[in-house]
């Protein structure tokens, strides 16, 4: 009997192709000597483990579906996890310090992720503005200031009780004492404003004019400044300040 090559081409697919009976994975092909695996959606998976696909494979202690350090799995899946809910993994380190979702309105959620336990002495040195995306989830991002502004209604800001970077490049635009201050977007880098060198931030609502630091360890100067070019009577307190010798702080993340 004489078999032609296109059958033993199409044989040969197939067996390469077909999951053994005794494969630990249903849903997923093996071709042989490819030393990865190519699932039923046809997208192919390279040799080793890959952390986060929600299946613990040789070399994985765990793979609970996402790479951070909630739930029951850590963030490179060599141990366990914090078992904290992964809604707090909208931080980076697993812990929301405060959630200001409520009153935003574009349905993005906004939390503040604190800044680590600022201790130069000890040689733990706080989060600059450069390094701010840090401590932001692997699916949030920082916040700009006008979405800590503008994505909320009217009045439903919550006091900030830690100092947390946004996204911009702000600087001290007008007045020198808290509560009657301005802070401003800028495009031109930091050597400009009131405050050379020394981007503004979202600061712990303090209510006393003079430094305050928070439980992190960060500080700010000034407090409770509004946004704009200038500071008038009865402006919104839009909790922005810094100045200074404030070179660290948290951040002020948004997700979804």
């Amino acid at each position: 009997m004489v078999i032609s090559r296109s059958v033993l081409v199409a044989v040969a697919v197939g067996l390469a192709a077909t999951p053994t009976a005794c494969s630990p994975y249903a849903d997923r092909l093996f071709p042989s000597g490819s030393g990865g695996s190519v699932l039923a959606d046809g997208s192919f998976e390279g040799g080793g483990p890959v952390c986060g696909n929600n299946v613990q494979e040789k070399g994985e202690a765990c793979d609970d579906g996402h790479r951070d350090v909630c739930d029951t799995c850590n963030a490179d899946c060599t141990g366990p996890g914090n078992m904290q809910p992964v809604s707090n993994c909208r931080c980076a380190d697993g812990t929301i310090e405060q959630d200001f979702t409520v009153g935003v309105v574009s349905g993005v959620t906004m939390v503040g992720c604190a800044d680590l336990k600022n201790d130069p002495d000890a040689g733990i040195q706080g989060t600059t503005w450069d390094n701010r995306a840090t401590l932001c989830g692997s699916d949030c991002k920082v916040c700009h200031a006008v979405q800590w502004m503008g994505l909320h209604t009217s009045g439903t800001i919550t006091a900030p009780t830690f100092n947390y970077w946004t996204d911009d490049l702000l600087v001290l635009t007008a007045g020198t004492q808290s509560a009657k201050c301005a802070v401003g977007q800028i495009d031109a880098g930091t050597e400009l404003g009131l405050c050379m060198g020394r981007p503004m931030r979202v600061c712990k609502h303090w209510p006393i004019d003079g430094a305050e630091t928070d439980d992190s360890n960060t500080s700010c100067d000034l407090h409770d400044c509004t946004f704009g070019a200038s500071f008038e009577l009865g402006s919104t307190n839009y909790y922005f300040g810094g100045c200074v010798n404030n070179f660290t702080a948290g951040a002020l993340c948004c997700c979804g």
